[in-house]
């Protein structure tokens, strides 16, 4: 499952911005309260996300995906898109379908 900041900050007992201002290395946090929220980031496994990281560059990694009829009735295709959709979730993927006629 996936640590949230806002998980951080409630754990550390902070303000989301506090969290933020950590994450981006500003030295604006007391080194205290510093301390609290590393702790905090590294007791709950952090790991930044795609889903900061395509905020920063203003992108979303996108996989469209154009299917005939004959794919969209097909179980095989259907639990293989499931799948797919699965899995980009986590990373904040966009997953699109068309349908081609």
């Amino acid at each position: 499952m996936t640590v949230t900041v806002r998980e951080i900050a409630k754990k550390a007992r902070v303000s989301l911005g506090t969290v933020s201002n950590v994450l981006n290395r500003r030295q604006t946090v007391k080194p205290q309260i510093q301390a609290r929220v590393e702790a905090a980031i590294n007791e709950l496994g952090y790991i930044p996300g795609q889903n900061a990281h395509g905020a920063l560059r203003k992108t979303t990694p996108t996989l469209v995906f154009l299917l005939g009829n004959r794919e969209l009735s097909d179980p095989f295709h259907s639990r293989v898109l499931k799948g797919v959709s699965r899995q980009c979730e986590p990373i904040g993927a966009l997953v699109l379908f068309a349908q081609l006629f």
